[in-house]
């Protein structure tokens, strides 16, 4: 098992034990913003940046390729975990299909449902659901914004 690390301009992986860490050199430099494993693909990963897109592993990442969304500022990247392939990105300002506010910014975005269209995302005044693939959202949760800015997103149970 490889644990993917992203820091603000490097993506390390790192080997359980002390079999290593290592740098990937197609993503260093870059300003790393989000990175999600793929729970339908093995070895499947997502990372996404600010400015230089969406970006793809295959091998656990030992290696990566640009994905798209090129001059996108990404803040949150999630993978469907019953729809291979299919994978969500938030971007600032927020352009998730169906939900369009240049005032505010997806923060976290999370696949956890057993449906492949369910999507949970927050921003910093609350938290969102879709049920179909982003088209459409609905509120789950609103809040006061949040000063120190949203960090993650997880849904239980």
């Amino acid at each position: 098992m490889e644990i993917l690390v992203a820091t603000r301009d490097r993506l390390l992986r790192v080997e359980p034990g002390d079999r290593g860490v290592t740098a990937a050199p197609e993503l260093a430099g870059r300003p790393l913003t989000c990175l999600a494993a793929d729970p339908s693909v093995a070895g499947r990963a997502w990372c996404g940046t600010a400015g230089a897109g969406l970006w793809r592993s295959d091998d656990g990442g030992r290696s990566w390729r640009h994905a798209g969304l090129a001059g996108e500022e990404l803040t949150a990247v999630a993978a469907s975990p019953v729809e291979a392939g299919l994978v969500w990105a938030g971007t600032e300002p927020r352009v998730v299909d169906g939900w369009r506010d240049p005032t505010r910014t997806i923060a976290a975005l999370l696949a956890a449902g057993r449906e492949a269209g369910e999507l949970w995302a927050a921003d910093e005044r609350g938290v969102h659901r879709s049920d179909d693939g982003g088209r459409s959202w609905r509120p789950v949760a609103a809040f006061a914004p949040t000063p120190s800015g949203l960090r993650g997103l997880a849904v239980i149970g």
